[in-house]
Formats: structure tokens, sequence, C-alpha cells
């Protein structure tokens, strides 16, 4: 279902100006593509909120972002999907989604702020950081971020 949402409302902004190149959209996007990946919806769609996060696709995320709530995303998802992006791309970068978001759940009936869903506070970040990094990848992890990195000069 989401693969149709998410055609119609691009058919919509494409399809009578540029019919050529939204034929192209179309097919590459929303049957090449999608035919192509087997993964669940749901890990299709916060994947992409992800790589438009990562690329500054703003007006794009405003399409999708609904689309992804319409289906298989929930609210707390789409936002921890926002929330993370500020560690890899900066305030400044993701400052933007959060207004767009924000917006598109009020519009929708959703009443912020949403419940908490932290499982760190203040005082154990750093020691669970570390947990669950030794954890995904192995003991050399122990105590990294005290370490100093080294640069070959």
């Amino acid at each position: 279902m989401f693969r149709e949402n998410a055609k119609n409302i691009h058919e919509k902004l494409l399809k009578e100006n540029d019919p050529d190149v939204w034929e192209r959209i179309s097919h590459f996007t929303f049957e090449e593509v999608q035919d192509d990946v087997d993964l669940p919806n749901k890990t299709k769609l916060l994947s992409n909120l992800v790589c438009l996060l990562g690329m500054q696709g703003l007006e794009e995320f405003c399409l999708m972002f609904p689309v992804a709530l319409s289906n298989v995303v929930s609210p707390i998802e789409a936002k921890e999907v926002v929330y993370q992006a500020i560690d890899y791309l900066g305030l400044g970068r993701v400052m933007p989604f959060f207004k767009v978001m924000n917006n598109i759940l009020l519009e929708r009936g959703v009443r912020l702020s949403l419940s908490r869903q932290a499982t760190t506070t203040m005082d154990n970040l750093l020691e669970k950081g570390e947990e669950t990094q030794m954890r995904l990848f192995g003991p050399q992890m122990k105590d990294f971020a005290k370490k100093e990195l080294l640069i070959d000069g």
C-alpha cells in the first residue's frame, strides 16, 4: 500500500507538467527499485526517511513522512529516526526536519510530546553507550570514549 501512496503523491506533482520524467521516476522508483529490494515495508520506509535526512531532502521528506505514518511506521519510530540523525548530521542540518515532522504530526492529530522512550539518563549515558558498543563491536570498545585518538602526522 505504501508504494501506491508514495506513487500517487509524486504523480500529482509531476505527471501533468513533466510527463517524460514522471514516466521514468515512476518506473525506476516505484517499480524497479521496490521490486529489487527484499525488505519489510517498515524497513524500506524508515530507510527512506534516513536517506532523506542524510541528503538534506527536506521537500521529499515532507512528502514521504506522511506516507510512512499512513502505513507501518509509528510516530515514535519516525521521531527516533530524526533524533538519531543529530549525532551523525549535526543539529543544524536536522533542525528543519524537526519543524516539518512536528507540524505533520500535529496536523494528523498526534499529541506532542510523545511518551518518553529514553533508556538512559544523562548520568549513565556514557556507561550504557559503552555497554552497547562492546556488545555490538567487541571488548576492544572498553574505555574507547576515554582513549586519545592518535593521528600520524
